[in-house]
C-alpha cells in the first residue's frame, strides 16, 4: 500500500480514537526497520483489531475485504493457479464464475500484477483485499510449509542490462509461445516476456521519458525513449517477439488483441512508487508489423500554476491579464509536444474556483482535473469539437477550453462563444504568435471578428535545460559568435555562459529536463486596425514588436544569459 493510503488509514484510526498519535509514530518507525506492513504491526501489537483495520483499508481503496480465516472450501479454486504464481503475487483464488477469478490479494491495486495474472491465466480478474498473514497461512495450508526458490518469486530488475538479458533469454526460447491457428493471438505460458514489457515501461518512467517507442522493422524490433525531446535507442530484440509484446500491451490497455489491420488507441493508469501515472497507447500497423507509442503523462504536471511554467515576468503579467478577463479568446500555439496542454491546464488551475463553471472539450482528455467538467470528442458518432461547443452554450459555462481548433466550424463556434460573454481558451498549430491571426483568416474567419475577440496569443517551445549536476562555465566558439553577430545577438560583457559537460545523471548529454521559451502577442488598438485591414504577417509582427513583443529567440537568449540552457539549444529549437 502506498504512503498516501497509509496516511489516510492512520488519520481514520486516530480520528476514531482507536490509536494515539504516539502509537502510530511508533508503528511507522517499526515499519521502516522491518519488512512488515503497518497494518500487521498494529494488529500484532494488539493496538487494532485485524478486521477493523482491513475494513478501513478496503473502504479507502474502494475494494472488498475478505477474511480468509473465516472462509472455507476454497482449496479447489485456489489450485486453479500455480503455487509459484500464488506466492509471487501473494494471493489466493477463492472463486471462479464463468471466465472470472476472484482473487484475495495483499495489494489489489497493483495493476501490473493484475494484468500479468490476466495474461498468464487467461481469465478475467476480480481483485479482493486480504490480510497478508492470512494469505500466507492459506497458501501454506494448500501447498505445504516450504519456501520456493528465490528466483521464482523475485521481482524483475529494470536496469538496461537486465532488460537486455530478458530479451535475449526470450529470443533463445526460454519463453514458450503457442499458437493454435495462424490468425489467433499468441498465448504466453511463462512470464519473462511480461517482465520485459513491464521493465521497458517502468524504466521509461524512471528515465523521465515522455514517449516510449516500440518499433517494428524487417528483421528486428527497437525500443526508443524520447527524453527531453530527443530520441534515444535503448535496446533491440528479436522480431519473433513482436506478436507477443504487442498482445501484452493491448491487453494492458484494454484493446482488441485480434485486430491487426487498423490503428488502435487505449489508456493505462498505474501507481508507481506512490505516484499516479497515466499512459496513452497508440498502435499503428506498418508494413513491418504493428508499432507502439506509449505517451507517459505525469499527473504532477497538471498541478502547476502560471507562476511555475517558466514564464518571464513581463510575459506572465500579460498572459495573466488576458486569462483573467471575463470574455474573449486566449490562444496557445506551438508544435506537438511543446507543452501547450500543460500551459492551458496551468491557466485553468489559476481560474478554477467554486464561483466559476469551467468546461473543456479535448481529444483525448489527457488529465483529469478536479472541479472541472471535461468532455471527450467522439468523431465516429458525430460528436466533434464544433458540436460539443454548441452543446456547451446550454450548460451555462463561464470558461471554455477547446483542445484544438482544426477547422472553420470549430473556429467560428469558438468565436461565437467568445462574443457571447465566455472566456475561450484553445490551441493552434502555428510557427509563431502572429501566425495565429493569419491562420484563422485562412480558415475563413472574418478579420473584424478576430480583432474583436482575440485577447492574446502565447507561442511556446520546449528546450533542454543545462544539467544542474555537471554544468560549468563555457565560452562560445568562433563559429557560434559569427552566427550570433549575424542575428544581431550581443553577448553582454558581464554575462557568463554555462554548458553541461555530460554525466551519468544526464546520460552524457549535458542536459537534464526541459524549460519553456515563450512569445506573447497582446492586442492593441493599432494591431486590431491592422488585422481588420488584412495586413500581412510581417506587418503584424512589426506592430507587435513596437508594442513590446519579445520573440521566442529573444526569450530563449535571455534564458541562456541566465545560465539555464545553451545558445546551441535555443538555435536548434527557435531559429527560423
Amino acid at each position: 500500500m502506498d504512503k498516501l493510503h497509509r496516511l489516510k488509514i492512520t488519520d481514520v484510526l486516530i480520528e476514531e480514537g482507536l490509536v494515539t498519535d504516539a502509537q502510530i509514530k511508533e508503528a511507522i518507525q517499526k515499519e521502516k526497520n522491518t519488512s512488515v506492513s503497518l497494518e500487521e504491526i498494529l494488529v500484532k501489537s494488539n493496538m487494532v483489531d485485524k478486521n477493523t483495520i482491513m475494513t478501513i483499508k478496503a473502504d479507502l481503496t474502494h475494494t472488498k475485504y475478505i477474511d480468509l480465516a473465516s472462509c472455507s472450501e476454497y482449496e479447489e479454486n485456489a489450485r486453479l493457479l500455480s503455487e509459484g504464481i500464488c506466492r509471487r503475487y501473494r494471493l489466493v483464488c477463492i472463486n471462479k464464475i464463468g471466465n472470472k477469478l476472484s482473487l484475495v490479494m495483499s495489494n489489489p491495486l497493483d495493476i501490473f500484477s493484475i494484468d500479468n495474472l490476466r495474461l498468464v491465466s487467461g481469465y478475467d480478474i476480480a481483485p479482493l483485499l486480504g490480510y497478508a498473514p492470512d494469505i500466507d497461512l492459506a497458501l501454506n495450508q494448500i501447498f505445504g510449509y516450504h519456501e520456493l526458490p528465490e528466483e521464482i518469486i523475485e521481482e524483475p530488475d529494470v536496469e538496461d542490462n537486465s532488460l537486455r538479458d530478458i530479451a535475449s533469454a526470450i529470443s533463445n526460447s526460454e519463453i514458450r509461445i503457442e499458437k493454435k491457428k495462424k490468425e489467433e493471438a499468441p498465448v504466453i505460458i511463462d512470464t519473462p516476456l511480461i517482465r520485459l514489457v513491464d521493465g521497458i515501461i517502468v524504466q521509461g518512467i524512471e528515465k523521465k521519458a515522455s514517449d516510449i517507442h516500440i518499433e517494428a522493422f524487417e528483421n528486428i524490433m527497437k525500443v526508443r525513449y524520447r527524453i527531453d525531446g530527443i530520441m534515444h535507442e535503448v535496446m533491440r530484440f528479436s522480431k519473433a517477439l513482436q506478436p507477443s509484446i504487442i498482445s501484452r500491451i493491448k491487453i494492458m490497455a484494454g484493446m482488441n488483441i485480434t485486430e491487426k489491420r487498423l490503428p488502435q488507441d487505449g489508456r493505462i493508469n498505474i501507481i508507481l512508487k506512490s505516484k499516479a501515472i497515466d499512459m496513452r497507447i497508440s498502435i499503428l500497423p506498418t508494413i513491418a508489423g504493428e508499432g507502439v507509442v506509449i505517451r507517459i503523462l505525469d499527473r504532477s504536471s497538471i498541478t502547476l500554476g502560471l507562476d511555475e511554467i517558466g514564464l518571464s515576468l513581463s510575459i506572465a503579467e500579460g498572459f495573466k491579464a488576458a486569462v483573467c478577463q471575463s470574455n474573449g479568446m486566449v490562444m496557445v500555439t506551438g508544435p506537438t509536444g511543446s507543452g501547450k496542454t500543460t500551459t492551458l491546464y496551468a491557466a485553468l488551475n489559476t481560474l478554477n474556483a467554486p464561483t466559476k463553471k469551467i468546461i473543456t472539450i479535448e481529444d483525448p482528455v489527457e488529465y483529469y482535473l478536479d472541479g472541472i467538467n471535461q468532455v471527450q470528442v467522439r468523431p465516429n458518432i458525430g460528436f466533434t469539437f464544433a458540436s460539443g461547443l454548441r452543446a456547451f452554450f446550454r450548460q451555462d459555462p463561464d470558461i471554455i477550453m477547446v483542445g484544438e481548433i482544426r477547422d472553420f466550424e470549430t473556429a467560428q463556434t469558438a468565436i461565437e462563444a467568445a462574443l457571447t460573454g465566455h472566456l475561450v481558451m484553445s490551441t493552434l498549430h502555428t510557427n509563431d504568435a502572429v501566425g495565429t491571426v493569419t491562420r484563422l483568416m485562412d480558415m475563413g474567419i472574418e478579420p473584424f471578428l478576430i480583432a474583436s475577440t482575440l485577447r492574446c496569443v502565447l507561442a511556446q517551445r520546449l528546450i533542454r535545460a543545462n544539467c544542474p549536476h555537471c554544468k560549468e562555465p563555457t565560452n562560445p566558439s568562433s563559429t557560434l559568435l559569427k552566427l550570433m553577430d549575424k542575428m544581431n545577438i550581443t553577448l553582454p560583457d558581464n554575462v557568463q555562459l554555462f554548458k553541461g559537460r555530460g554525466c551519468k545523471t544526464c546520460h552524457k548529454t549535458g542536459y537534464k529536463g526541459r524549460i519553456g521559451i515563450f512569445e506573447l502577442l497582446t492586442m492593441s488598438v493599432e494591431l486590431e486596425d491592422r488585422i481588420v485591414d488584412r495586413s500581412s504577417g510581417t506587418q503584424l509582427m512589426e506592430v507587435a514588436k513596437k508594442h513590446g513583443l519579445k520573440t521566442l529567440l529573444e526569450d530563449g537568449i535571455e534564458k541562456v544569459f541566465n545560465g539555464l540552457t545553451t545558445i546551441e539549444e535555443v538555435f536548434r529549437v527557435a531559429q527560423a
